[in-house]
């Protein structure tokens, strides 16, 4: 067959699989995203940011002495405890730290990438931002938490679960206008 004819069949099909069951093509939302979502954005974005200015060194268990997640001005943290403490600041009910592994299973948080999404397995974790990551890395001073410049690739990814603050998902994340396919390139691996 020629190539016109192959990229019409494909094209063909690409729509028909773009249809739900009735046969209409997906509604699409073209309203912004609620005040209320892009606020506890921000939220969680500027707490990122003042983690990140801070210059924490890196410390092993780093925030969870005595349960307490770590406030700004605390200078050890470890992986875990950047994400829970940005976390707490989305609203999520969290009252200490929970490990990577617990980032990865808890059900505070939903399956698949969103607005803010939490990289987890159970030995690292950190979060997506919109289009930013933030964790702990070699690449910020002392390793500590903060903005990972460059992103990570698809490779490095899929070694963690994928999960999103709830109310941010797939959909939220379109109409703030974040793109949450593709990762960047690669930064230096968290520690």
């Amino acid at each position: 067959h020629s190539t016109a004819y192959v990229q019409d069949v494909l094209g063909g099909a690409a729509n028909y699989t773009a249809l739900d069951k009735a046969g209409r093509a997906p509604r699409v939302s073209t309203e912004p995203p609620p005040k209320k979502v892009v606020s506890r954005f921000e939220a969680i974005r500027d707490e990122a940011k003042k983690i990140s200015s801070a210059q924490s060194t890196y410390v092993l268990g780093g925030g969870h002495v005595e349960g307490k997640i770590p406030g700004v001005r605390r200078t050890n943290y470890d992986c875990s405890s950047f994400v829970s403490r940005v976390l707490q600041k989305a609203g999520l009910p969290l009252d200490r730290a929970l490990v990577s592994g617990e980032l990865a299973t808890t059900d505070l948080l939903e399956d698949g990438p969103g607005a803010v999404t939490v990289y987890a397995n159970d030995g690292h974790t950190f979060m997506r931002i919109g289009d930013k990551y933030y964790g702990t890395s070699a690449s910020n001073p002392g390793g500590g938490p903060g903005l990972i410049e460059g992103g990570y690739d698809d490779a490095y990814l899929s070694q963690y679960t994928v999960r999103h603050v709830p109310g941010m998902g797939k959909e939220i994340a379109r109409r703030m206008g974040i793109t949450i396919s593709g990762s960047g390139s690669g930064a230096t691996p968290g520690i």
